[in-house]
């Protein structure tokens, strides 16, 4: 496993989510409702990946719901959705502009007695001080027949794309790849049911297991690690590639905002869009 060292404590990180981790990698307090539309598509190209799995949902668990997208679709979709973000000011402008239900703070402080059918992690996993622990906490709050969804970064992935220096942050403590995702969940009582990509997985509860130990996967991260290290996988080209499109994907953006209104419409849009796509 790729983690930072030395770990935040308990308290570091509670202080970092809740007032600096958004400003420090968003430049903003509140969502931009430029992100709206992006995660937006984001949720529903999650969505067609397994449709089944939210289908049959009806109580849904987002973990780290960011700026709320995804608790939005889904209680579009008339599914019962709650939430917990540990940034204050984005939990609060969740509960006020979507009216979903928000606990602000850690999953640690979340109380709750009731089970869900649906598990959502996206990007969050990487953020967790003790990964495990928190897995088998989640776990019971879910169902027997439940479904748990992960998806993090890839590591050899940002070493074949990021440019030398932008793989590691502090707000990633870990730095996944498949064989250390399905391993960490195997712990935890999850055995994967779906796999979309690499480090997007859906998972069941089973007994907690050890995966079999793939001896080959420390030095193929150790080697992507040394190629991006050295240059070899950037170009100038690649870096202007990447550029010309963010700069088309935020035009794109921004047009989708001025034609949609406010965020609820812009949801609102992209519900009846998805509800479209699963004909429903």
């Amino acid at each position: 496993m790729v983690f930072n060292h030395p770990l935040p404590t308990k308290t570091e990180n509670e202080a970092f989510y809740s007032h600096q981790y958004r400003r420090q990698y968003k430049k903003t307090t509140i969502p931009k409702k430029r992100h709206h539309y992006r995660y937006a598509r984001q949720v529903i190209g999650q969505v067609l990946h397994y449709p089944a799995a939210y289908k049959k949902a009806s109580k849904i668990l987002d973990i780290g719901a960011g700026s709320g997208e995804f608790c939005a679709l889904m209680s579009a979709m008339k599914k019962n959705v709650q939430a917990v973000e540990p940034t204050k000011s984005y939990a609060e402008y969740i509960r006020q502009t979507f009216g979903v239900s928000v606990f602000a703070g850690q999953i640690d402080d979340f109380k709750t007695t009731e089970k869900f059918d649906f598990v959502r992690l996206n990007h969050v996993l990487e953020h967790m001080i003790q990964p495990i622990q928190q897995l088998v906490r989640i776990r019971e709050m879910m169902h027997d027949n439940a479904i748990l969804h992960i998806e993090v970064p890839d590591f050899k992935e940002y070493c074949r794309l990021k440019s030398p220096g932008r793989i590691f942050h502090y707000g990633h403590i870990y730095n996944f790849d498949n064989y250390t995702l399905r391993a960490t969940a195997a712990k935890a009582g999850f055995a994967a049911v779906y796999t979309v990509s690499n480090t997007s997985i859906y998972f069941k509860k089973c007994p907690p297991f050890e995966l079999e130990h793939d001896e080959n996967n420390a030095q193929d991260n150790f080697d992507a690690f040394n190629r991006n290290f050295q240059g070899l996988n950037t170009s100038v080209q690649n870096r202007f590639a990447k550029l010309v499109r963010r700069i088309i994907s935020i035009l794109q953006e921004q047009f989708f905002v001025v034609t949609s209104g406010n965020p609820q419409s812009i949801i609102e849009n992209q519900a009846k869009h998805l509800r479209k796509l699963l004909d429903i």
